[in-house]
């Protein structure tokens, strides 16, 4: 507690008592001015004339003037006279303080903001790397296997033609058929409408697969559970055509 003091001996520590009990044990010259004491257990130690002193505003009735003279030291310095009294600096070192508190924060805001702009041109920097990265894998693809997409349009092209002459073959009922068509016409017509919105006359093979997917190919499923027709020569024709240049030996004209 606060109210409790305690005194330090050569041979350990005496207390806790009351103020008015160290008064009176100074008094009765149990103990000096010059013994340390501390306020509290977690206290500092200091002069007992400095206590004294201190506490002299909250005691005025037990601090008396007939404390033996030759107990009062000569020089007792201001900050234990006083040490619960906050010295306030001169006008001029507090404003130091504070303009050197005032450039430590601009110092520090500044740092922030660097910090700042630097992450932000990191990201930046990391997003193009990433974007460029992505742009040679897409191109270097597209180099490995020009006709990636292409290939696939064909396999699609082929399972389907492979799987109507299967059932041409087992000589499948309408309902059969009518399952077929409802299921692999769809996929043909999405073919279809993404090849006539890139192929080129130039490329030959885009070409072939898209007359594939537009006309042969749905014609000949149409009209697959019929004898062998024109519609199916055509299917297998183009097919042709399309694996010859997948493979890169051209068109063979004479097939035309």
């Amino acid at each position: 507690m606060r109210d409790e003091f305690y005194v330090k001996e050569s041979t350990g520590t005496f207390g806790p008592v009351t103020f008015a009990k160290l008064v009176e044990l100074i008094r009765a010259g149990r103990f000096t001015l010059q013994h340390s004491i501390k306020q509290g257990r977690d206290g500092k130690w200091i002069a007992a004339e400095s206590v004294m002193r201190s506490l002299k505003h909250r005691y005025p009735e037990l601090v008396q003037a007939d404390i033996p003279k030759d107990q009062v030291s000569k020089s007792v310095p201001e900050e234990e006279q006083f040490p619960h009294q906050v010295k306030t600096p001169p006008i001029h070192r507090v404003s130091q303080q504070k303009s050197a508190s005032s450039l430590t924060y601009k110092l520090w805001d500044l740092q922030d903001g660097c910090a700042t702009v630097l992450r932000s041109k990191v990201t930046w920097g990391i997003a193009v790397l990433l974007v460029w990265a992505s742009m040679n894998l897409y191109y270097y693809q597209k180099s490995a296997n020009p006709y990636a997409t292409e290939k696939a349009y064909f396999q699609t092209y082929s399972q389907i033609w492979d799987e109507s002459k299967t059932l041409r073959a087992a000589k499948a009922d309408k309902a059969k058929w009518a399952e077929f068509e409802s299921r692999v016409l769809p996929q043909i017509q999405i073919i279809a409408a993404e090849l006539d919105e890139t192929a080129t006359p130039s490329n030959q093979l885009q070409m072939q697969l898209l007359w594939l997917g537009q006309e042969h190919l749905p014609n000949a499923i149409r009209s697959a559970n019929a004898e062998r027709n024109d519609a199916a020569k055509l299917v297998e024709s183009h097919l042709n055509q399309a694996e010859r240049l997948l493979i890169g030996a051209g068109v063979d004209l004479a097939s035309l």
